[in-house]
């Protein structure tokens, strides 16, 4: 099972091609703070392991910051918009 594998690999386990692949879809929808606390929290991890999850992460907080500043932008252009 995809929960087994992941687990595996976070008590140290060493990926398969197939541990790999699950390992991605697991960090493309885990939130950026399960992600967090794996990296933070867990250093007996295999090296692709903890790579796969800090990239993964990194693209999280970049996407989220992406749209918090995208977000405080449109409100202040729509409130100049109304002004006029």
């Amino acid at each position: 099972m995809d929960e087994d594998r992941i687990l595996r690999l976070l008590d140290g386990g060493e990926p398969t091609i197939e541990d790999y692949e699950v390992l991605v879809a697991f960090c493309k929808v885990a939130p950026s703070g399960l992600l967090w606390q794996i990296v933070s929290k867990i250093f007996n991890i295999h090296w692709m392991v903890r790579h796969t999850v800090t990239q993964a992460l990194q693209e999280k907080f970049q996407q989220e910051r992406k749209a918090e500043i995208s977000n405080r932008i449109w409100e202040k252009v729509e409130n100049l918009l109304r002004e006029k």
